[in-house]
């Protein structure tokens, strides 16, 4: 969820078998597995997500910080 922050977007699970993807306005993916997670968050956040951006590198090293990590 740290890293789906950054992209607006949290995932929660749903009955110990799938997961909810959710944005800041309400809409929401179903995720049948952990595998299909990150097309599903492209999908909702209408971008691709990079996971060597750096501001995403950023905002997770100012996350750890914080948090005294």
């Amino acid at each position: 969820n740290e890293v789906l922050r950054h992209y607006g977007l949290r995932v929660e699970d749903w009955g110990g078998s799938k997961y909810v993807l959710r944005d800041r306005k309400g809409r929401t993916e179903l995720v049948q597995h952990l595998g299909a997670l990150w097309p599903a968050a492209a999908k909702l956040a209408g971008r691709t997500l990079d996971p060597l951006d750096p501001d995403l590198f950023e905002a997770l090293s100012g996350a750890h910080r914080d948090h005294g990590g």
